[in-house]
């Protein structure tokens, strides 16, 4: 049966005009498709059909599963969680579901992350500043830390401010899981932290430079300053920069440490390899044990997180996961091989974590989550 012929059965399907006739040859082609050697673009709605999809996946479980983007639709498993999927095994469709119920099953609705940090002051004095009241929050040698209506925090200095504060005086905001945060450095630099990181910094750059210290992911607006370089040092590299905008991935758990440019120019140096790369916006430096490279990359995917969004391309479930028990504040447990599953999508970052979850559920990969930890099965 033809390809053309096949997508104008399905487009049939979609707008209801399909002939009980037509209607049997395109079920009986699924029924009974045994070569892969077609290729075949397929919107379907209907979950009789998106099982028999996945039915055929599964018989050629002997094959490795991969998501490619040249393909795909957007999915809608609720108001707040889209997923963009486009399955490719030599047969390649894509799919729309509308406004599912979720297939996760769990006892208790675990809630994304929120507006959550603590500062720490120079002489070791913490601020919970979900639970502190907007407005001035401390003052320390001239400055005043002050929290904002939109929950962020600011550091306000005057000129004269400098000579109060001395070179070893640093404050430290530091995201839990599940949490992120954003402020406003005393140069006027915005900083966004993600979940489980962290940012130290002086309240008042002093010196001829303003350097701070990061942990997990970070974005950066730098405010430009010829006089003073902006330098920050993380996981394994040191970056450069004048007056920039861009973000670092550095987490533990991850492979490579990621830099990606927005705006401006930065100068990145990997102390272990001893190599330096000069960034343009657009490109994205990946550093991992002695080796360091420069790529293009799709710089809205790197900052979707800032924006609200996961965004995956091409990744795998333990990339995802990952990304998911930071955010959600889960563990993640292995059962068995992992699905050779290569995802590329979007999920708001506002769903909960049984909506993001059905992502991978529609893949036909199986979950139990019991109390905050997500088990995956074979």
């Amino acid at each position: 049966m033809e390809q053309e012929y096949i997508g104008d059965l399905s487009d049939k399907w979609l707008k209801g005009s399909i002939t009980p006739d037509e209607m049997h040859e395109l079920d009986t082609w699924y029924t009974t498709f045994d070569t892969l050697q077609q290729e075949v673009s397929t919107d379907l709605n209907k979950k009789a059909l998106e099982r028999r999809l996945f039915r055929i996946i599964a018989q050629k479980a002997s094959l490795q599963i991969r998501l490619s983007s040249k393909r795909g639709a957007w999915l809608r498993f609720s108001a707040a969680a889209l997923i963009l999927i486009s399955l490719s095994i030599g047969i390649g469709f894509h799919f729309i579901r509308r406004n599912s119920s979720p297939e996760v099953q769990v006892s208790n609705v675990i809630r994304p992350g929120k507006n959550m940090a603590v500062l720490t002051l120079s002489d070791g004095k913490q601020v919970v500043l979900a639970a502190a009241k907007n407005g001035d929050l401390v003052r320390q040698g001239g400055i005043v830390v002050r929290k904002t209506g939109d929950g962020e925090i600011q550091y306000k200095s005057n000129k004269n401010t400098s000579g109060q504060i001395g070179r070893n005086a640093f404050n430290i905001v530091t995201t839990p899981r599940g949490g992120e945060y954003h402020l406003v450095l005393a140069d006027g630099t915005k900083v966004w932290l993600n979940a489980g990181s962290s940012i130290k910094y002086q309240p008042i750059f002093t010196g001829n430079e303003r350097r701070v210290w990061i942990t997990g992911e970070v974005y950066l607006e730098v405010a430009k300053d010829k006089i003073k370089p902006f330098r920050v040092q993380s996981r394994g590299q040191e970056i450069e920069v004048l007056g920039t905008h861009f973000n670092i991935n550095g987490y533990d758990d991850e492979n490579v440490v990621k830099t990606t440019l927005l705006e401006g120019a930065v100068k990145v140096y990997n102390p272990v390899s001893r190599v330096t790369s000069f960034l343009k916006p657009g490109q994205q430096s990946q550093i991992s044990h002695r080796t360091m490279q420069v790529v293009n990359t799709d710089t809205d995917q790197a900052i979707a997180w800032k924006n609200g969004m996961f965004s995956f391309h091409k990744a795998g479930i333990r990339d995802v996961l990952r990304q998911f028990s930071r955010w959600y504040d889960v563990e993640v447990i292995y059962q068995g091989a992992v699905p050779q599953v290569l995802i590329t999508g979007k999920v708001h970052r506002d769903a909960d974590l049984t909506t993001a979850l059905n992502i991978l559920k529609s893949l036909n990969i199986h979950f139990n989550i019991k109390g905050r930890t997500i088990i995956v099965n074979p």
